[in-house]
């Protein structure tokens, strides 16, 4: 039985009955017009599948032509999700051609044999990649401006699709579209690519970016007006041409907002500092330009990465040639801080990148579109492309592509993935149980973690060793390595847990809502909406920010020492914490060796406010914070600028 559509229509038949609901023919009450409603019963779907229905709604109601049965409005009921189509008052095809009487058809209204593959001639079994074979044949006519295989008869038509062979395209195409062409007309169905692997590539992904990107966009003189570049098979690969014998990079095709930017004697937008192992205090990284502004920075264990605001990502590199063996670190040089030099991924690729995450050796990057990249080292698959090799430039994590990436986290050698629909897949190294997926193993394609049914994860964290979730009901999930509980699982009920190998509760925060997490090798701290910080773990050194160094035991620690300041930001390396409050300012404590508390005149387990810093002056805040192991990464940005 239809629901709520007494109001607007009225029911005369019901045209249509199938395994996923029925289809009815209505006259709309307001202007007599018949259309067709068709009922999807929804009461046995998941909310995935219900999720699925609504979205195919949305996306028909954008299509708009003469040959396309026409959308109207869809709404979705207790039991059903109900769709509003325009009514074919001329009938199906087969009504057609059943009210001919035995009258052929004029050969132009009949169908497109020329376009079936050679496993449909054959009889056998076929899947997509007819589509495919389908879709060569379009491509190739709209190069050559004929069909690839015609005859004057069907069975001379089939002998030349089995036959295979069909004239080249013109030389003036490149041979990057001509291969592909070739791919996707191959005879056999298990060589043709698939539409991923298509969309993925050069020529294709480019031109599918900007139908998109140029739609309703406003000319703007001061960014390039040239249609991004997807030359080379990573496509979103290459950095401007670096100069290592200066502190700044050559950039060629600076626009002219960036001429501007270095003419002008003005304050800065942002700083950078970083500091630990040799860096004993702050040290300022340089900037391309003196207005750019960084929104959010990571720190791995070779990499520093800054987003700016306008989505271009900067790198951190050093003149001293890095070792980039698996089995060497690769060490940042104990000189000053000019060694450093800021390189910026390709202006010409047009891509607008929302986030950025660094790891042991490898770095991922998130689009506005939802599509992952990753690149660097491969030893641990945590690149997510299915195999173990480095890759020097980024490349599309395709295994993604058909879902929308959320957002991003990693540990030192895992990744997790949290998507729009609330799913999470993880891969990389599987360790201690830090992947969720009850085991082990690793993985170098991403794996969808199972997840309990009332479990919407909203947020994710890594540690090293282990991952943290948010759920949309404010609960936390925790999985991997638990040395001195440090994902706060254990209860006096329960014996502590070594590891724990799928996302268990953690059950510690029954009056606190958590806002993020950060974690570090045996300790972590979480953050409160109401700017409080709590510390479990460890409690060598003073990690856990109390006025002692003894040891605490399955107990959680409320942090005091940020005055009446709320803190908004937290991040833990290895043995420390940092935590960066509203007003601006930047407290750490916790192992003060090694320059990880970047102020020699820090030396306890409480709160100390980094006075080498120009934070929190009225003049500058700052706004980011990342940690790995020892050293620290901190964004600033400047509240004034000269009269």
């Amino acid at each position: 039985m239809m629901e709520n559509i007494g109001d607007k229509f009225e029911h005369i038949r019901v045209v249509g009955r199938g395994a996923f609901g029925s289809v009815h023919l209505c006259q709309r009450l307001s202007d007599r017009k018949q259309v067709i409603i068709k009922e999807i019963p929804v009461e046995q779907m998941t909310r995935e599948e219900k999720q699925q229905s609504l979205s195919e709604a949305k996306v028909h109601s954008k299509l708009d032509h003469p040959n396309i049965i026409a959308y109207y409005d869809h709404f979705l009921g207790e039991k059903s999700i109900v769709i509003v189509m325009e009514y074919a008052a001329g009938g199906t095809l087969y009504d057609y051609l059943q009210q001919r009487h035995g009258a052929f058809l004029q050969e132009e209204v009949v169908g497109t044999p020329c376009y079936i593959s050679p496993e449909l001639c054959e009889g056998k079994h076929y899947n997509q990649k007819s589509d495919i074979w389908a879709l060569g044949c379009v491509l190739y006519e709209l190069l050559t401006l004929k069909r690839p295989f015609e005859a004057t008869n069907l069975p001379a038509l089939v002998l030349k699709i089995m036959h295979g062979s069909f004239a080249p395209i013109a030389d003036h195409y490149s041979s990057e579209l001509r291969q592909m062409l070739l791919s996707m007309l191959h005879r056999d169905p298990q060589k043709r690519p698939t539409i991923r692997q298509i969309i993925v590539q050069p020529i294709i992904f480019g031109l599918m970016y900007c139908l998109y990107t140029d739609i309703g966009t406003i000319p703007c003189i001061s960014r390039s007006s040239q249609r991004p570049s997807f030359s080379s098979p990573v496509q979103l690969q290459g950095f401007v041409a670096e100069h290592p014998d200066s502190a700044l990079p050559v950039q060629k095709d600076c626009s002219e907002k960036d001429v501007e930017c270095k003419m002008e004697p003005a304050v800065s937008c942002s700083a950078v500092y970083y500091w630990g192992g040799s860096y004993s205090t702050p040290h300022h990284l340089p900037l391309p330009c003196s207005d750019t502004e960084i929104v959010s920075i990571s720190l791995g264990r070779t990499q520093m990465a800054g987003l700016t605001r306008d989505g271009r990502v900067i790198l951190w590199k050093t003149k001293e040639k890095e070792d980039t063996t698996r089995t060497t670190q690769a060490k940042i040089p104990s000189s000053d801080s000019s060694v450093f030099y800021p390189v910026f991924l390709e202006e010409k690729a047009g891509v607008h990148i929302v986030q950025i995450v660094c790891g042991n050796l490898f770095t991922l990057l998130l689009t506005d579109r939802g599509i992952l990249l990753s690149f660097g080292s491969g030893s641990n698959g945590c690149l997510g492309h299915g195999d173990y090799n480095d890759v020097s430039q980024p490349k599309i994590v395709e295994e993604l592509l058909g879902v929308d990436v959320k957002t991003v986290a990693c540990g030192s050698s895992h990744v997790v993935v949290l998507t729009r629909e609330h799913s999470m897949y993880t891969w990389g190294r599987g360790q201690n149980g830090r992947l969720g997926l009850g085991k082990s193993d690793s993985y170098v394609l991403p794996q969808k973690v199972p997840l309990l049914a009332a479990c919407e994860p909203e947020q994710i964290f890594c540690g090293h060793d282990c991952t943290f979730l948010l759920t949309s009901t404010k609960e936390i999930y925790a999985c991997g390595n638990n040395r001195h509980n440090k994902l706060a699982v254990d209860t006096p009920s329960h014996p502590h847990k070594e590891e724990a190998y799928m996302f268990v509760p953690v059950k510690t925060f029954p009056d606190i809502q958590v806002k993020s997490v950060g974690a570090g090798a045996s300790h972590t701290a979480f953050l409160s909406e109401q700017g409080e910080v709590y510390t479990v773990g460890s409690n060598q050194d003073g990690r856990l920010g109390t006025e002692t160094t003894e040891i605490i035991p399955n107990r959680i620690i409320k942090v005091e020492g940020f005055g009446t300041s709320k803190v908004s930001q937290i991040a833990c390396g290895d043995s420390f914490t940092v935590a960066l409050t509203e007003n601006g300012d930047v407290y750490t404590w916790g192992n003060s060796g090694g320059g990880r508390l970047g102020d020699p005149s820090i030396a306890g387990s409480r709160p100390s406010k980094i006075s080498m810093l120009p934070c929190g002056d009225g003049k500058s805040i700052a706004t980011a914070v990342s940690c790995s192991g020892a050293h620290t990464l901190l964004a600033t940005r400047c509240m004034k600028r000269p009269d």
